[in-house]
């Protein structure tokens, strides 16, 4: 449940998010984002006495999360801006099989054949969302493959600083982390106040903060290969809001590259349930 809500508050924080960008430049709505969320977090702490969000074993760990969270949240907010939301939604499906090739290239995971040819397929569907025949801004899909893959990094790093660190604790440092980092940038993409937008500022980071707490709270208890397939409702969640407030439907290409991703990534985990499966017989046989 918490890593289906996780998905919900992602794409009403990134539906917000867009809307600002007919105005703002993406670094100063990640200010926004980081720097509200901070005052929610914040006020919240203190009116309710929670200290211990504020101490954390790994503060190191913490600030490097944070500012590649902060830049990747400007490139995800830049993926929405240059891209109609469900096509954005759609690139960003590729994270999580960009974390398998992270782990293949840092941490010198093997990988079978079987796996090599799940991948293929899973790297065909984004060639095709990536349409190399122009029909979607080239800029755009090079940011929002950019973005899936810091997404895959700092997913790796939530799950890891999960070990000892409360989701509260990383929501906040992630919030003061990257309101500095977005702050410093921000006056050079500042273009002024828009009164009609004022209403979606703190839309932007109440939604952003919820996303943030329940996706580092369902990292803490579900595995990656579990919780980032739930997280494929993000793409349902923003195909239903594209359509509403824009109008506006991913092509019938990118759906059909979206559903190569997706299938791929849930073969992948279909593969890893089955083989740690076997793992446990075997051990348990050798063991009796």
């Amino acid at each position: 449940m918490i890593a289906l809500m996780s998905a919900l508050f992602a794409v009403l924080s990134h539906t917000f998010a867009k809307s600002m960008t007919v105005h703002y430049h993406p670094v100063v709505i990640v200010f926004f984002r980081c720097f509200m969320s901070l005052i929610f977090i914040s006020g919240w702490a203190i009116a309710t006495g929670q200290s211990s969000i504020y101490k954390t074993k790994r503060l190191s760990q913490n600030i490097l999360r944070g500012a590649l969270g902060a830049f990747s949240t400007i490139a995800v907010v830049w993926t929405f801006a240059s891209l109609p939301l469900g096509d954005a939604s759609a690139l960003l499906n590729a994270s999580p099989l960009l974390s398998v090739c992270l782990a293949i290239i840092i941490l010198g995971e093997k990988i079978t054949l079987k796996r090599s040819a799940i991948l293929g397929v899973g790297f065909i569907g984004v060639v095709i969302m990536a349409q190399p025949t122009g029909q979607i801004p080239i800029k755009g899909v090079m940011i929002g493959l950019g973005a899936a893959t810091s997404i895959a990094l700092i997913t790796v790093l939530i799950r890891h600083l999960g070990k000892t660190e409360s989701a509260l604790t990383m929501t906040f440092y992630f919030s003061l982390v990257g309101t500095l980092v977005s702050g410093a940038l921000a006056p050079f993409f500042w273009t002024g106040w828009d009164k009609n937008l004022m209403w979606a500022v703190p839309l932007v980071g109440f939604f952003g903060m919820l996303a943030q707490i329940t996706h580092a709270q369902a990292l803490k208890h579900l595995p990656i290969s579990i919780k980032e397939p739930i997280g494929y409702t993000f793409f349902l969640w923003a195909l239903l809001f594209g359509f509403i407030i824009w109008g506006t439907l991913p092509t019938p290409i990118v759906i059909l590259g979206s559903l190569l991703v997706i299938i791929s990534n849930l073969t992948l985990v279909f593969v890893e349930i089955r083989k740690n499966k076997k793992e446990r017989e075997l051990a348990d046989f050798n063991f009796s």
